[in-house]
């Protein structure tokens, strides 16, 4: 309706008629309550939905919102593209569906960490299956769904990091390689350290030079084994 000054507000009218002998109405009475505020409540409520599944719907990563139970509300569409499910197939159900046992015992003590009163923001690590069964490693970062001040559920980024595991195991190979080769040159010294000196490799051709077993040298300060002792000497 419009009032006086031109500003048009929304109302929710209630109404009774009163009628005569003859069944004719002869009056109404009723109450009007403006519910302006609640309207636009809703409305903005409306385009906070839209604007979050349209962000959710066009990003790399996989969006879902679970209850506290761990029943799945929302899942964006990216879930096909990573295990082969539609999102129509993992609504409704319960995220163990799509995880280990033990990915999903990490997944529900975080929630119960959030309901405890703990701000977790370090993402962490899941296995999930896809539709044939095979695992894919994911990271996970969540925040709390709140409504009213209370949780009402977790809103889950979930990215796949396989890239990245196979870049990390790759390293790692690297690393025992190079460490193995250095290890089997008795004639030469090679110690490894981080940009402050602290030693983090130190061969068998360390330990007869400088007289430090690998277990004495490791943690320890390149400085004060090599640099001190050599001034020592002199």
């Amino acid at each position: 309706m419009r009032i006086n000054d031109g500003e048009e507000r929304w109302v929710h009218g209630t109404g009774k008629l009163e009628y005569d002998k003859q069944g004719n109405p002869i009056r109404m009475h009723g109450a009007i309550q403006d519910i302006t505020e609640r309207k636009r409540t809703e409305e903005a409520l409306r385009e906070s939905e839209e604007k979050f599944r349209s962000l959710a719907e066009n990003t790399s990563d996989v969006i879902a919102i679970m209850d506290l139970q761990g029943t799945i509300t929302y899942m964006s569409r990216k879930i096909e593209d990573e295990t082969g499910y539609k999102k129509e197939e993992i609504e409704g159900v319960n995220i163990q569906k799509i995880l280990t046992p033990a990915s999903y015992n990490i997944a529900m003590n975080r929630i119960q960490k959030r309901l405890s009163g703990e701000n977790i923001t370090i993402p962490f690590e899941v296995a999930i299956k896809n539709k044939t069964g095979h695992l894919t490693p994911f990271e996970l970062n969540t925040s709390a769904v709140t409504k009213d001040g209370e949780i009402t559920g977790i809103e889950i980024v979930a990215r796949n990091i396989t890239e990245r595991k196979k870049a990390e195991e790759a390293l790692i190979e690297s690393e025992n390689r190079f460490r193995s080769l250095l290890q089997d040159i008795p004639s030469i010294s090679v110690q490894g350290y981080q940009m402050d000196g602290t030693v983090i490799y130190w061969n068998e051709a360390s330990e007869k030079l400088y007289g430090y077993t690998c277990e004495e040298a490791l943690g320890q300060n390149l400085l004060d084994l090599i640099i001190l002792l050599k001034c020592w000497k002199g």
